[in-house]
């Protein structure tokens, strides 16, 4: 199915390609080798990490890979490259939690475990998540605005999973995207 669909946009939908039910959006799509491992979560702070080839199926309709707790919905995946040491994920209360790769289960499919501890009934969300290197840096978009984290600075955000986070400095908080560097 991977290798069926259009190697560059040319405004074929993806509905072409799949039958998704109705009402579904797409959130993005993961290219790579099968082998190839990303993180998967939703806005509920819930997430884990799969391989690409679990994604993958042979029906038209597609596969539920993520479950997705009722008034969340799916962040944007981050891919886990071999030299990847820990994920980074951030509140939308603008608290950044930095934790260890390994305490994130590998998964084929499921709700997964808490990634970040989010307090109150859906007021505060998980919005956007990356897989950091040893010698990564943190890009932080606010607005129109960015920052940039290095290893030593993200040293101040590190805890374990579940955890809520430290805070990002004042007129950072309202975090839209988080990219590695």
């Amino acid at each position: 199915m991977a290798h069926a669909a259009p190697a560059r946009g040319q405004g074929e939908p993806l509905s072409g390609h799949l039958n998704p039910p109705d009402g579904a959006s797409f959130c993005a799509v993961l290219i790579g080798q099968p082998d190839d491992r990303w993180v998967v979560a939703s806005t509920a702070g819930y997430g884990f990490v799969v391989r690409l080839e679990d994604l993958m199926t042979r029906n038209k309709a597609g596969k539920a890979v993520l479950r997705v707790p009722q008034g969340a919905s799916v962040v944007t995946a981050a891919r886990v490259g071999t030299d990847c040491k820990q994920i980074a994920a951030v509140s939308s209360d603008g608290r950044l939690l930095v934790f260890p790769l390994e305490e994130l289960p590998e998964l084929p499919r499921g709700k997964g475990n808490r990634i970040l501890s989010l307090p109150g009934k859906g007021k505060e969300k998980m919005v956007a998540i990356a897989a950091l290197g040893p010698e990564s840096s943190l890009k932080v978009r606010s607005g129109k605005r960015e920052m940039t984290l290095k290893p030593k600075d993200l040293e101040h955000y590190l805890g374990n999973r579940a955890r809520r986070g430290m805070a990002l400095p004042r007129g950072w908080r309202s975090v839209e995207k988080l990219a590695v560097e």
